[in-house]
């Protein structure tokens, strides 16, 4: 949501970012993300894959990094080299963080209220 992969490089969809930034915005002034997702459906905005918002898929976009333009890189890994599926990394390979990797949606101190925010 908010960005196409064009040539291994992110490019921002002005649509999909204002729904990003609307979420962020929303949450941090007060919206729970059941009250954000009702509203997203109310007005028949779907998620990028045609989907109507979920409590969990607000949590996946308020819990994303990237819009940040920032990347945590390693966040699954390949459990062994037959298997084609991708595990979460937790911890079992090490995870790098790269800073300014693609153009940002949010602030990083937007994203960094709304974290703390959840922890309230």
């Amino acid at each position: 949501m908010g960005y196409n992969k064009v040539n291994d490089d992110y490019v921002i969809v002005e649509d999909e970012a204002k729904v990003v930034k609307r979420i962020f915005l929303e949450y941090i002034t007060g919206k729970t993300i059941r009250q954000i997702a009702k509203a997203l459906n109310d007005e028949k905005i779907t998620t990028k894959l045609g989907n109507t918002w979920t409590p969990s898929s607000i949590q996946g976009v308020l819990a994303n990094e990237k819009y940040t333009g920032n990347s945590y890189l390693a966040k699954t890994y390949k459990a062994d080299v037959l298997s084609k599926s991708r595990v979460k990394n937790t911890g079992q390979a090490t995870k790098y963080y790269v800073e300014n990797s693609h153009p940002a949606i949010i602030t990083q101190e937007l994203f960094d209220m709304v974290q703390e925010e959840k922890k309230e």
